[in-house]
């Protein structure tokens, strides 16, 4: 059944996003930005459920593609081009470019779709086809083809299920507009799209010409009802001095794997993906221990004293603990040192923890030397 979604919900939306998305799909900041202007333009949000969604709808999934310039893609970008990239920008104008994929890609096909859908779930990754959406008064459908963010385009459902990738536009701050008629496979895409993203300063617009049946194959259902609870929910606890963590793991089914400070930081931006690691020292009852945290974008592993306790797809989340909002990676360098963090985990849907699902979203398909386990198993070691 669609419904309108009020300024709460959205609120609660980016919240509950923050917490799911293991540190990537754009900051907390990000959405409330997108909100903004869904507010000022007097826009109005609407959420259908997959199960309206028809066969021969034609879908469009507005994102950005990026995260990261070489050091030497940057030194080269600022010489050729006489600017600072975008993500050295205050606000990366992604209002910009990836409305302009979308333009694009209506005008290749002489149409308008009729409906929109989430690459992943982020606080930005939901709330920009929410704003796309609501400027042509189109529904957005409730949900995602991951359950939580990603560092690639194959981390998804689509290519899961083998499909092959639609036609697509993708489009830079330059006014650079890419046609892209035919991919081999999402493989193929990914580096594609990557490295028009660090040529155009570490990020670009894409959209994706989908078909409903397809889309209904290859989106796990409610993402947006999902963080829209769990916001609620926190925003409640902290109004009303509750445990905020205790509220966040009844919800969400997680663990709690560390409470401390940040110590230090090692980040490394490499092929367009912000690659690095958090380190944290314990308070109150983690005193005297140590936790890192390993991201390529988003989080991929977690070790508390040198033993590993959390690895990709489970979803990976260091949060606020007085605000209960999700940190996200590109804001690691403006995070003090006194402020009280906690890392916790989250069971990843089940068919990301198949053997298939581990080729894709596994820790080896992220960089990680490790076997997988699932970190339910990982938390009784520990105690064991």
């Amino acid at each position: 059944m669609s419904r309108k979604l009020s300024r709460e919900e959205i609120e609660a939306l980016i919240l509950g996003a923050s917490i799911y998305s293991t540190g990537g799909g754009g900051s907390v900041q990000d959405g409330m930005n997108i909100l903004e202007q869904i507010s000022n333009e007097g826009l109005q949000a609407t959420l259908i459920s997959l199960q309206e969604l028809k066969d021969d709808a034609l879908v469009f999934n507005p994102a950005e593609v990026g995260g990261g310039v070489r050091k030497e893609l940057e030194k080269r970008f600022e010489q050729r081009y006489g600017t600072k990239i975008p993500l050295k920008w205050e606000r990366w104008p992604v209002e910009k470019w990836i409305p302009q994929a979308v333009k694009e890609l209506q005008k290749h096909l002489g149409r308008r779709p009729d409906a929109y859908i989430a690459t992943e779930l982020g606080p930005g990754a939901l709330l920009r086809p929410l704003y796309q959406a609501a400027k042509e008064d189109l529904p957005v459908v409730d949900g995602d083809p991951v359950g939580r963010s990603v560092p690639e385009m194959t981390m998804s459902l689509f290519n899961l299920n083998g499909f092959h990738p639609a036609l697509s536009v993708a489009t830079s701050h330059f006014g650079d507009v890419i046609v892209i008629k035919r991919a081999s496979d999402y493989k193929r895409l990914e580096d594609i799209l990557r490295s028009f993203a660090e040529y155009s300063g570490g990020g670009v617009g894409f959209a994706e010409a989908l078909q409903g049946r397809e889309v209904k194959k290859a989106l796990l259902p409610e993402s947006y009802t999902r963080c829209i609870k769990l916001g609620l929910a926190i925003k409640e606890a902290t109004r009303n001095n509750k445990d905020l963590i205790k509220t966040i793991l009844d919800i969400t089914g997680g663990y709690l794997l560390f409470r401390g400070r940040l110590l230090k930081l090692d980040l490394k931006p490499a092929f367009g993906h912000l690659i690095g690691a958090a380190y944290m020292e314990g308070i109150e009852e983690y005193r005297g221990k140590k936790f890192k945290l390993w991201f390529k974008n988003e989080n991929h592993a977690a070790w508390r004293n040198g033993r590993i306790c959390a690895l990709s797809p489970d979803i990976i989340t260091v949060l606020d603990e007085e605000t209960g909002t999700g940190i996200y990676n590109f804001d690691w360098v403006k995070i003090s040192k006194e402020r009280k963090l906690a890392a916790i985990g989250i069971p990843a849907p089940e068919v990301w923890r198949t053997k298939e699902g581990l080729k894709i979203l596994g820790p080896r398909a992220v960089g990680v030397d490790a076997d997988y386990k699932p970190i339910e198993s990982l938390e009784l070691e520990q105690k064991g």
